[in-house]
This record gives structure tokens, sequence and C-alpha cells, in this order.
């Protein structure tokens, strides 16, 4: 029996600044860059505005203020 090889999965709390969420997708980006050896990967706890603006009013308008909807 061998030992998986170690990964890296980062989580995110999520965020409604599409700048914020890209902020943190460069930083996962980042880590892997300089880490080619790791896989990295990252996620959001809660969920992020879609990074299309055409789908921006859809996601919008299809939850409340507190929560997108889920797709």
């Amino acid at each position: 029996m061998t030992t998986p090889a170690p990964a890296l999965l980062i989580a995110g709390h999520g965020t409604r600044d599409e700048a914020g969420a890209e902020a943190f997708r460069d930083f996962v980006r980042e880590l892997g860059r300089r880490h080619p050896e790791l896989p990295v990967a990252g996620g959001f706890i809660e969920l992020s505005p879609p990074r299309s603006p055409r789908r921006w009013a859809s996601w919008w308008s299809g939850g409340c203020a507190g929560s997108p909807p889920f797709r």
C-alpha cells in the first residue's frame, strides 16, 4: 500500500464582489504556480456571483439579498 501524495484544497468564504472572488482565485493560482509539485485547488463555502455579466441578472433575481440560488 502506498501513501497518496499530498494536495492542498483552500476554502474561501465567498463574496458578492467579483474583484474579491477573482483575488481569491489569483491567490490559489499563485500557490499552485509556486508549488508545482503540489496539486492546489480552491473553492467557496458560500456561492459567489457568476463570472459572466450576462448571468449576473439571473443570479441576482433568482435569490434573495442574503443567499443566491443554487444552480
